[in-house]
């Protein structure tokens, strides 16, 4: 069970170290779980807390719970929009900055293998069109239509 959080750690570290250089991301992988603690623990909690009060006959303490919820709510309703953009913007930035970088490299590989393995310039060397593959269907349209034939025959 340790391995896996192990190679999870790798993943998410090369992305913090290519994706995370932006200071906008940063910020907005941050705002992301403040968000997510909000509506995962502080939404639920003034929901109990309304019921809690509602059971006990505390409108006034309800009330305060449902100023909590709505608070919340809010907050997190503004701030959802806003942390996209601004994540939007950082990740703008790091796609340029890697891109050229990622494609280089592609490209580079590419070449290399292609002049150092046969297998590359076997590839290439082939021709397109596959005739073994084409037979079947030409035989199979000359049988159905003997007009056709002359295409197969030249």
């Amino acid at each position: 069970m340790l391995r896996g959080f192990r190679k999870y750690r790798l993943v998410y570290g090369h992305l913090w170290s290519t994706y995370g250089q932006s200071w906008q991301l940063r910020i907005a992988f941050v705002l992301q779980i403040v968000t997510r603690i909000c509506k995962l623990v502080v939404l639920p909690v003034a929901i109990s807390l309304i019921i809690a009060n509602l059971s006990k006959g505390d409108f006034d303490g309800a009330q305060k719970a449902v100023l909590l919820y709505v608070g919340f709510s809010l907050i997190m309703g503004i701030a959802t929009p806003f942390v996209k953009y601004i994540g939007m913007l950082g990740e703008n930035k790091s796609y340029r900055l890697i891109t050229g970088n990622y494609f280089s490299r592609l490209v580079s590989a590419d070449l290399d293998y292609f002049q150092s393995n046969l297998a590359g310039y076997l590839t290439t060397a082939i021709p397109k069109r596959n005739y073994f593959s084409v037979f079947p269907f030409s035989l199979i349209r000359c049988i159905s239509a003997p007009m056709n034939c002359r295409s197969l025959l030249s």
